[in-house]
């Protein structure tokens, strides 16, 4: 067994995430080659769920812990979500394409080391994210900028918190420890229309959301170029761009 990891833990693939699960007798089960420790650190429990009618398995995605900072992502309930898509996609295409994208920032927050609350009131959504490993709070369908209020004040005594929008395709880990080392006390990436795609504060009373257009502006803070994060899919265009091949023909 490598040094620095546990005893009786062993790195298992599970598609690309790595776990750790409690070892059996069988010391052949002790096999790490061709296996990374994300962040250098493992999990002890892998966790299923359900969702849409599909089971998911929870990846660790978990790195070294940001000393308690904590990722926001809310979500529209499925049936709203990307209604500006409906001319290309109908609305399962709409939920599912939501659902995809809402996994990818959350595996990026939980591999940067925050702890993860997606905010929505829908329960498909809740049941991806703990899927994933992430927390959840019903946001009773309140609009953005009240869901976001709402977390921030369940998530007051955070060290920091990252608001994320959940539609960034090419968001990394990278791209949210960056956003965050420059919440001086707020940093902010702006999507190409001028609205808010992430926002980092610390202390998380730094920040009031005001969302909608204009909102980059009004938010203020340090503005910060991460492309990562500038992308989102709002419009068919942004969805042929981040999926090309996949929109061909």
């Amino acid at each position: 067994m490598p040094a620095g990891v546990p005893e009786r833990l062993e790195v298992v693939r599970d598609r690309d995430a790595v776990e750790a699960e409690a070892l059996g007798r069988d010391a052949e089960r002790e096999q790490l080659r061709g296996c990374e420790l994300l962040g250098g650190c493992l999990v002890t429990e892998a966790q299923w769920g359900e969702s849409r009618g599909r089971r998911h398995r929870l990846g660790p995605m978990v790195a070294r812990s940001h000393g308690g900072w904590l990722a926001l992502v809310p979500v529209k309930a499925l049936p709203r979500g990307k209604s500006r898509l409906a001319e290309v996609l109908d609305v399962e295409a709409r939920a599912d394409l939501v659902l995809f994208l809402l996994r990818r920032v959350v595996e990026a927050c939980l591999e940067a080391g925050l702890a993860v609350c997606v905010v929505s009131p829908d329960a498909d959504v809740h049941a991806a994210a703990r899927a994933l490993g992430a927390g959840v709070l019903d946001d009773g369908g309140r609009d953005l900028s009240a869901s976001v209020a709402l977390a921030l004040e369940q998530h007051a005594t955070a060290a920091g918190v990252v608001v994320l929008a959940g539609d960034l395709p090419h968001v990394t880990a990278d791209d949210v420890r960056e956003l965050m080392a420059h919440a001086r006390p707020l940093a902010l990436v702006a999507a190409a229309d001028g609205t808010t795609n992430a926002i980092a504060a610390c202390p998380p009373s730094a920040f009031r959301p005001s969302y909608g257009p204009g909102s980059a502006e009004r938010h203020g803070g340090t503005r910060v170029r991460l492309a990562g994060i500038e992308r989102d899919i709002d419009t068919p265009g942004d969805l042929g761009l981040a999926f090309p091949a996949a929109c061909r023909g």
